[in-house]
């Protein structure tokens, strides 16, 4: 039983950080005013020569297209007096991938998501509500592990952003799709590399946040509990 108790919690202290990655990433992949800030600050609005309100809409149909089962994104766009798809055929067929990629990050949020909700519901159930030491020491030693670990993908990517992003690629995509030319890709002109610079920074920085928070409130719980048995 304790054994099985171990690897339970082991797999707890796996679950957090990756719950909490994918969860900021699902988040702001949805995010339409992630993407505005994004075009703003990367001046993809000029780049590609379309109005703000028409690409802005096109975004809004790229991220419907990230939630769907459709082959391939169909969204046509107005600029320079004419009507035409805003992908070319290189371009959606890497968004087919990154669409396939986005939904299997769905899949593990939710299954590493509902692992640490019901692993704490069974360290509730184990130390019957009272003994808070019991309940929060796990969090405490998740929120370390998430936030040790975090800090370690953050220097990793202030080192080598470039590196980590090319074998990113390599590793997600089993072609060479991704390798778009600015000159005929509006995908690229819309989102370049800096756009997941910021993604991936925000992703990371918001999930340290939130490993912090989670650790300082079992933290504090586990303090007050040892006190509380001391002092009686």
């Amino acid at each position: 039983m304790r054994l099985a108790w171990g690897l339970a919690t082991l797999l707890f202290l796996l679950a957090l950080p990756v719950a909490l990655l994918t969860s900021n990433a699902r988040w702001l992949a949805n995010d339409l005013s992630f993407y505005q800030r994004g075009y703003e600050r990367h001046s993809s609005y000029q780049s590609t020569g379309i109005a703000k309100d028409e690409l802005d809409r096109a975004t809004g149909e790229m991220i419907a297209y990230f939630n769907s089962s459709a082959d391939f994104p169909n969204i046509q766009v107005r600029a320079a007096g004419r009507t035409f798809p805003l992908f070319n055929e290189r371009d959606s067929l890497h968004l087919r991938d990154v669409r396939d990629l986005i939904q299997l990050t769905y899949r593990v949020q939710e299954v590493s998501l509902a692992y640490v909700i019901l692993f704490s519901i069974a360290l509730l159930l184990r130390s019957d509500g009272r003994h808070l030491a019991r309940l929060s020491w796990p969090w405490v030693l998740g929120g370390v592990f998430s936030v040790c670990l975090l800090v370690v993908i953050g220097l990793a990517m202030f080192m080598d952003f470039d590196r980590l992003f090319l074998q990113f690629h390599l590793i997600s995509f089993s072609n060479e799709f991704w390798m778009l030319n600015p000159a005929d890709s509006y995908l690229i002109r819309m989102v370049p590399e800096g756009f997941f610079v910021d993604l991936a920074l925000w992703v990371a920085g918001l999930a340290l946040g939130q490993a912090l928070a989670l650790t300082a409130v079992a933290g504090g719980l586990f303090t007050w509990e040892k006190r509380r048995v001391v002092s009686s």
